[in-house]
């Protein structure tokens, strides 16, 4: 047969009309396979899915593929850790009110925080810190990514505008933070410096390697909610000092004086703490602050105890979650990394500089 008589190659070819459908390699007609997974051949496009799938899972995978999830578990990873710090963030917009704080924060905290200039950078911290933890979630929705982009640029400087600053000015009013222990404060500066660098890597990479962008500013809202967790295992590990009852925190003698004045002290003020049993309403704060005393960490006592248990567990809270986070978003991204070498437009692709002759698994 000569080479001009030869019929083309026609890869998408069309089945006849009449004729059965097609058998794979391994015989199962196609409608009897398990699902293996959804492909997209565009943004929007339906998931490939078994007809014996139950209706929940169909929903599930359709709305995934309507937001643009590639992995079978982005969704629900999605759904509760981005929805964990929206909710967080919605949850402490209360703290907008400055007439609330004291009732609001930690028993012993407003005392440290009620003056300037600390009160006003709390402030800050607050404002600035709730709204970029609540738009940065929107950055991680891949439909977004992908058919907005102009809003996804939007919004992730205005994020950017509002994280960094917040992160710094975090760090900053860690010295006072929860009685401004030592170890508090590191905690405070080892999380502020790994969302602050993260988030700064991750803006050098914009234009140069989306998919270095979206890994290091992934890690950064990842560490930035580190801070959630941290507060469900304050809520455990205070509990669990409580019960072991062996457990005391340092504080001042103007800390237990001024609970004691807006009426969240003891009841026998002079015979528990018999060193600051001066009036409050007349002692001078700065005569008594060499003053420290040891303070019962437990929920089941009065505020100062109580604000003591949380003094007590703040630390290993914060590291914890932070070495919790860390290694969650580390295998997360190994693991989704295959599924964002593909080119589709914008975000999340090859760069033409010769970056397709790197490991998959760069940094």
């Amino acid at each position: 047969m000569s080479p001009s008589s030869a019929t083309p190659f026609q890869p998408y070819q069309a089945y006849p009309p009449n004729s059965p459908p097609p058998i794979n390699t391994l015989g199962a007609h196609p409608e009897n396979l398990p699902y293996s997974g959804h492909t997209h051949a565009g943004s929007g496009q339906a998931l490939v899915r078994s007809k014996r799938h139950w209706p929940l899972a169909n929903v599930y995978f359709g709305f995934s593929g309507i937001l643009g999830f590639k992995e079978r578990w982005s969704l629900i990873l999605f759904v509760v850790f981005g929805g964990a710090l929206m909710a967080f963030c919605i949850a402490r917009a209360e703290f907008f009110n400055v007439n609330r704080l004291l009732e609001l924060m930690i028993p012993g905290e407003w005392y440290l925080y009620r003056s300037e200039p600390y009160k006003g950078l709390l402030m800050f911290h607050i404002y600035t810190s709730i709204f970029a933890g609540f738009w940065a979630v929107w950055q991680f929705i891949p439909a977004i990514r992908r058919n907005h982009v102009s809003l996804h640029r939007l919004n992730g400087y205005l994020t950017l505008i509002l994280l960094i600053p917040s992160t710094v000015i975090g760090s900053v009013i860690a010295r006072r933070a929860y009685g401004g222990a030592v170890a508090i404060q590191a905690a405070f500066y080892v999380q502020g410096i790994l969302v602050t660098y993260s988030a700064i890597v991750g803006y050098w990479y914009v234009k140069k390697n989306t998919r270095k962008h979206r890994k290091w500013m992934l890690r950064s809202v990842v560490y930035l909610a580190a801070s959630v967790t941290a507060k469900l295992i304050q809520l455990i590990s205070r509990q669990i000092v409580s019960n072991v009852g062996s457990y005391y925190t340092i504080w001042t003698c103007p800390e237990v004086q001024f609970l004691q004045a807006v009426g969240h002290g003891v009841p026998d003020f002079a015979s528990t703490y018999p060193a600051c049993a001066s009036d409050p309403n007349t002692s001078t704060f700065a005569d008594q602050n060499s003053i420290h005393l040891l303070v019962h960490a437990s929920m089941d006592e009065t505020s100062v105890n109580r604000g003591s248990a949380v003094r007590e567990v703040v630390a290993m809270s914060i590291f914890v979650a932070i070495l919790i986070h860390a290694l969650g978003v580390e295998i997360y991204i190994r693991s989704t990394e295959n599924m964002n070498r593909f080119r589709r437009g914008f975000v999340l692709e090859r760069t033409e500089d010769g970056d397709d002759e790197k490991p998959v698994n760069d940094l």
